[in-house]
């Protein structure tokens, strides 16, 4: 058997559970007779990552500076990963032919993978897992941070549709997938049906006590508010101000997830009683030998976490035959039987936690009793062997896709393009149509009652030609323009396609596939990517995501008005696009699509090249008269979003960033 594990984060390299459990699972995978190979961030010394323990697996790279990940186009970072997690990954399995890939929930890394699944094929002959280590979403909620901007939004968008995609969901505990069915209903049943086995761990042999180490009671992870260190540091307070002899070691990387959105340590520090600012220390990360030696070194370790799937910190720590003071939250009661191999208290109980401390510290029977428990709980639990013959199960029980061959031979494909004095652009744009790979029945131009000299004799050659209909009418704008090349159009599918952008040579052809593969959605589009002289040099673009009725309230998030290739027949059925507004019918279309219940793809290439010019229509009608176009769209689908929540939170930022921009010029 032949897997790939991919993951950004790779322990020792990167502390962090997915990390962790990527070099946990590589090597369990590998002693059970697996040839593994793992995919991840290019990093120094991962060439030596044999050394370190990954001997015989195969490492290979992600690019984020070549090819389309390179491109200046992506407003959101993990949109940018995914597609250099897509562009790696594609060559490799289909030089490698993998059994199972298997990517982390969050950050959306398998995000263009999916897509390109849905629309080309690929990777229909491996099954794609997804193990649950907790997406970003799910973390939010327990952050007390409820801000959501673009990145936000669009990084939810990217998670809940890698899981809805997947052949398989699994997760180390099952208050993960309890959390995730919650916040998304429509992946109840895969949550309700997922495996859930424990995430493997290794014996610790490189984790040796300091013999001159101080007892103290450590915590280790992110200072963030779903870790639980303000209350750490609350109870640390009490416990010191009731006489309580103990000195507290708070281990790890900064964070602003404080509900103000400020620096957690610093706040924190701010809250300390000046007489105990020497007991209550903050350190920032160090190596993972160095804190594996710290951690065997506390006569405590504290996770008062307010929501945990599986910790990798508290696991290591019961390896080490550690006392543990655990939150019962989310899935640590999965792991620690409570005054057996560890004590637990309520998350978010303050004064919970500092009696459970209390009982704890100096009570050198008890801690050696519980540490005992932890050791035996963690060695069966985490056992590698266990996991890898879990994971394998799992893969046994998944049913394998039939890859699917698609015929677009015979699809009629319209390719329509509306005109307004474009004459200077219009040949070029012509060309790229008569380019195209799967030969259109017809490109037909519509000439919004041009009243331009060149752009009539541009009109007139294009005739003369006689290769392209031309239909002339009196000017009424853009929406009335498509709608007459719809009402006028031969085709099956038409391709909306602006008389200033260019067409890939392929657009057309996986268009075609994209809706024959996925006889239930309405519309595909491809990325875009702008240019100002050379096409071949983006200066920009945009990533089209898609029917997501919660974003697209807020922004058009489906596709842009050019490149958008239909189902002739939907169109009609809608009425095409509405002729009341100088700007932003593309968008008002894709809401009407969503709240009828139509579905939409997205082509993870950049297929269209759209030219930014000084007179579009987008700046010339749309941005200065965004607020009264929006609220008319809004109007218009008042019903749209699911959980209008989202749209107002997203509005929200996106008002506030407005208003940053206006009292900052520079």
């Amino acid at each position: 058997m032949k897997v790939c594990l991919v993951s950004a984060e790779l322990a020792p390299f990167i502390p962090g559970g997915a990390g962790t459990y990527a070099f946990e699972m590589s090597r369990a995978l590998r002693d059970a007779g697996v040839e593994v190979h793992l995919l991840t961030f290019p990093r120094e010394g991962l060439e030596r990552a044999g050394e370190r323990g990954l001997r015989g697996v195969r490492i290979h790279t992600i690019g984020q500076k070549r090819g389309a990940a390179a491109y200046p186009v992506y407003n959101c970072r993990p949109l940018r990963h995914s597609m250099g997690v897509y562009e790696a990954l594609r060559p490799l399995h289909d030089r490698e032919r993998f059994d199972a890939i298997e990517f982390p929930d969050f950050g959306g890394e398998p995000y263009f993978s999916m897509r390109a699944r849905r629309v080309f094929g690929c990777f229909d002959d491996t099954i794609l897992a997804i193990r649950c280590h907790t997406p970003i979403a799910v973390c939010r909620q327990f952050q007390g941070d409820a801000r959501l901007n673009r990145s936000d939004a669009i990084l939810e968008h990217m998670e809940r549709f890698c899981l809805q995609e997947a052949d398989v969901i699994s997760a180390p505990s099952r208050a993960v997938l309890d959390e995730i069915a919650g916040l998304w209903g429509e992946l109840r049943a895969s949550c309700r049906d997922a495996p859930v086995f424990a995430n493997p761990m290794g014996a610790l042999e490189s984790a040796r006590a300091a013999a001159d180490a101080e007892s103290e009671i450590v915590f280790s992870g992110r200072l963030e508010w779903l870790k639980g260190v303000d209350l750490l540091v609350g109870a640390a307070q009490a416990l010191l101000d009731d006489g309580v002899d103990a000195r507290f070691r708070l281990i790890g990387r900064d964070t602003t997830n404080a509900p103000t959105g400020s620096s957690v340590r610093r706040l924190l520090r701010g809250s300390i009683d000046k007489r105990w600012r020497e007991r209550i220390r903050f350190d920032r990360p160090m190596p993972r030998d160095e804190l594996l030696g710290v951690i065997a070194s506390a006569s405590v370790v504290v996770a008062p976490s307010r929501y945990e799937n599986q910790s990798y910190a508290i696991a290591e720590a019961m390896a080490l035959g550690r006392c543990v003071v655990a939150s019962d939250a989310g899935g640590t009661p999965e792991l620690i039987v409570n005054d057996e191999s560890g004590l637990l208290f309520r998350p978010g109980d303050r004064d919970g936690l500092a009696r459970v401390l209390k009982r704890a510290i100096g009570n050198a029977e008890l801690c050696a009793r519980l540490g005992e428990g932890a050791k035996r709980r963690a060695a069966d639990l985490l056992d590698p062997a266990r996991a890898a013959r879990s994971w394998l199960g799992m893969l046994e029980a998944t049913p394998r896709r039939k890859p699917t061959r698609v015929e677009a031979v015979g699809s009629l494909v319209s390719i329509l393009i509306p005109h307004y004095n474009s004459g200077a652009t219009i040949g070029q744009t012509i060309q790229s149509a008569k380019a195209q790979t799967h030969t259109p029945t017809e490109i037909l131009v519509v000439d919004d009652g041009s009243d331009d000299s060149a752009s009539l004799e541009a009109l007139a050659r294009i005739e003369r030609e006689g290769s392209v209909r031309v239909v002339r009418a009196r000017h009424a704008g853009v929406s009335a323009a498509r709608n007459r090349a719809i009402a006028e159009a031969k085709g099956e599918f038409v391709l909306m396609l602006d008389a200033d952008d260019l067409a890939e040579p392929t657009l057309v052809a996986k268009s075609v596939e994209a809706l024959r593969r996925n006889p239930g959605s309405s519309y595909v589009s491809p990325l875009i990517a702008d240019f100002e002289d050379d096409p071949r040099v983006p200066t920009g673009g945009w990533i089209p995501l898609g029917l997501d009725p919660d974003i697209l309230c807020i922004m058009n998030v489906a596709s842009a008005g050019t490149g958008a290739f239909f189902r002739r027949n939907v169109l009609i059925e809608l009425g095409g696009y509405d002729e009341a507004i100088p700007a932003y019918e593309d968008w008002d279309l894709f809401c009407t699509l969503c709240e009828r219940g139509h579905a939409g793809e997205v082509i993870p290439e950049f297929l269209i090249r759209y030219r930014q010019s000084p007179g579009s229509l987008m700046r010339s009608a749309g941005k200065p008269h965004h607020g009264a176009l929006h609220a008319y769209v809004l109007a218009k689908h008042p019903r749209l979003a699911r959980r209008p929540d989202v749209s107002l939170r997203l509005l929200l930022s996106q008002a506030e960033q407005a208003r940053r921009s206006a009292s900052d010029p520079d």
